[in-house]
């Protein structure tokens, strides 16, 4: 764990230097670039009123355990300016809301449930869920079949060849978990195969009791996590590239059918970009970014680089704002102030 430790004033002063720029910028998108039910039967791709996020593992091989996902794809360039070094882009906080669909057909779950509570009730590694629901999720994406981030899109066909028929580990961009290079690990069967994936945030709301039933209109609140290193990597590699696309999972089965059908429904529907009264009342997807682009020498993004920097700096660094958090792993330390001070003296 990194420690918060104190910084004389007077150490900064001495790399006082020339102007260059930096901005931390705040950036809110009231609405999807695109947003597309990454179900392997639908017919609408990008079209949808609602998307549903619900599980197959029950269903064995053949299916995704994470059977329908939820894409969410913002064009950042247009505010945060693309096609700098990953690591000039410093998260400061990011935030995604969705507003649920469907009226009391599911149960809210604050807190994810490991893998071994959705295993068969008769394999010997399972475990009984001590909370009623499951949680709604959020990864980021990766991608398959030479498909990538600049050329994938909401109606880009669902999947390429099976590795079980008819639909196992097809699909062309799917939730995924990111080591230290970056690379992207598809948790779409995390129960087949044995394991709890990392969330970039879990959805919470404010408005309904754990175990309770969620109405239609409630809004669930992701606060993605800026610390973990392979998701933060991927957000930052997404803000170089102009596009975030995030996934949204849960693990409610499908009691439905398939795709839902006539059967009680369990699980969750979110309005998408494509309904019309949901984009009228502001009740569709959005996403908040504040991030530090740049150097930070011009740590107060005046355009110069002068002592009203160091004082902005020692004023958030002394309060423990995240804004201060100039380098990984994140939390503030002495590292911070090194960052700072280097950059500062080579003039942003």
């Amino acid at each position: 764990m990194r420690t918060h430790r104190s910084v004389s004033p007077l150490l900064l002063l001495g790399a006082l230097s020339a102007s260059a720029p930096a901005q931390v910028i705040e950036a809110s998108f009231d609405e999807p670039t695109g947003d597309r039910w990454m179900y392997p039967f639908n017919g609408t791709p990008g079209t949808r009123i609602f998307a549903s996020t619900f599980s197959a593992a029950e269903a064995g091989p053949g299916f995704d355990d994470r059977d329908a996902q939820f894409i969410l794809s913002f064009d950042t360039s247009g505010q945060i300016p693309p096609g700098m070094e990953a690591g000039d882009y410093r998260i400061i906080s990011a935030r995604v809301t969705v507003v649920i669909d469907n009226d009391e057909q599911f149960r809210y779950d604050p807190t994810p449930d490991p893998f071994v509570t959705q295993l068969f009730d008769t394999d010997p590694a399972y475990v009984p869920d001590a909370d009623p629901g499951r949680a709604i999720t959020i990864f980021g994406t990766g991608y398959r079949a030479g498909w990538d981030v600049f050329t994938w899109t909401e109606t880009t066909t669902f999947g390429s060849v099976a590795e079980v028929d008819p639909a196992q580990g097809m699909r062309t961009i799917f939730a995924a978990n990111f080591d230290s290079q970056g690379t992207a690990h598809d948790i779409s069967n995390n129960v087949k195969q044995r394991f709890d994936p990392t969330p970039l945030g879990v959805g919470l709301t404010d408005t309904v009791a754990p175990g309770d039933l969620v109405p239609e209109g409630t809004v669930f609140t992701f606060e993605l996590d800026r610390c973990e290193a392979g998701g933060a990597g991927f957000l930052q590699r997404s803000l170089r590239d102009g596009t975030l696309n995030l996934s949204i999972s849960s693990m409610q089965l499908a009691t439905g059918g398939k795709g839902g059908g006539t059967g009680d429904i369990t699980y969750p529907f979110f309005k998408t970009k494509e309904n019309i009264i949901a984009l009228l009342s502001g009740e569709v997807p959005k996403l908040e970014l504040v991030v530090r682009v740049g150097s930070p020498g011009n740590y107060d993004g005046l355009g110069g680089v002068d002592f009203s920097d160091v004082l902005a700096f020692l004023s958030d660094y002394g309060a423990n704002d995240p804004a201060a958090d100039l380098a990984p792993p994140c939390g503030l330390d002495f590292s911070d102030v090194l960052v700072f001070l280097q950059a500062f003296a080579e003039g942003g």
